[in-house]
């Protein structure tokens, strides 16, 4: 058998060889740089007891808070951290920061809200209306659509990046744990004390109940931006997952008794942690 080609057929044949040996080589080294990351220490400056991280979308620019009142930020990626004038001495629980890393929200105890428009070169408080532990914060990517919950059932709004904040109705007394919100701003998941799990389709305007076959106290959930999947974490080492905006909520295997406090999901939801007590740090990913 014989084959003719063109002197301009065999050189697109090499082009296209050359292409696909090129792509494969970039991939190899992807796959290398993810299976050899590691964490390393990065000096915070302060020996505050650190509760809550938030990075905007570039990865350089975040804060960190924490007892005391502490506030730190970086614009380097955390190469660097920097204290900030809080002007609180109030534990804060948990921190948000718009994609434009400078816009971003502080909560804690005793009703706190903290903001800041200038990358955190001034925390001003705002008026929550409650003196009720706040514990979770979130915004949507503009930083103008916002919510924070915390004790004794409270759920707050605001559509003005929190110059105004509004109770909305959670239906519950349970204290609140933690909050998250689709990239919409329409759906919504909070969890807490006595396995509660609530959830929104409105924005908040209304919070039902939803079954999660569990008494345990949950302290983070993470969902999708579409709100599909989702993961909650908790006391016990438990680990609840949904593959229908919650309609389901099942037990997944954690492989430990020692209590979650935190967990995080990637968009696509194929890669997730979770973190707790007695250094506890469990993954999943594709295999």
């Amino acid at each position: 058998m014989e084959f003719n080609v063109s002197v301009a057929q065999y050189g697109a044949i090499l082009r296209s060889i050359a292409t696909l040996l090129m792509s494969f080589f970039a991939m190899s080294i992807a796959v290398g740089a993810y299976a050899e990351q590691i964490w390393m220490q990065q000096d915070s400056g302060t020996s505050h007891e650190l509760r809550s991280v938030s990075f905007a979308s570039d990865g350089q620019h975040g804060f960190a808070v924490g007892f005391g009142g502490t506030i730190l930020a970086t614009s380097n990626g955390g190469a660097t951290w920097v204290q900030q004038e809080s002007g609180t001495p109030h534990e804060l629980r948990s921190v948000s920061v718009a994609s434009d890393g400078k816009h971003g929200w502080a909560v804690g105890f005793g009703g706190t809200i903290l903001a800041t428009t200038n990358g955190g070169l001034a925390w001003e408080p705002q008026a929550s209306g409650t003196m009720n532990e706040l514990r979770s914060v979130t915004f949507t990517a503009d930083g103008r659509t916002g919510w924070a919950v915390g004790f004794n059932g409270t759920i707050l709004s605001t559509v003005d990046g929190g110059e105004t904040w509004i109770r909305q109705d959670s239906g519950t007394s349970n204290e609140l744990y933690s909050i998250s919100i689709t990239s919409d701003g329409r759906h919504g998941w909070v969890v807490g004390f006595g396995g509660t799990i609530l959830t929104t389709s409105d924005s908040g305007g209304v919070w039902k109940m939803q079954s999660s076959g569990t008494q345990h106290e949950l302290h983070s959930v993470s969902v999708v931006p579409d709100g599909g999947s989702g993961w909650a974490v908790g006391f016990n080492g438990i680990i609840l997952a949904t593959s229908n905006g919650g309609q389901a909520w099942t037990v997944q295997s954690s492989g430990t008794s020692n209590e979650l406090r935190s967990v995080h999901v990637t968009a696509d939801g194929r890669t997730g942690w979770a973190v707790g007590f007695a250094g506890t740090i469990l993954a999943f990913r594709p295999d």
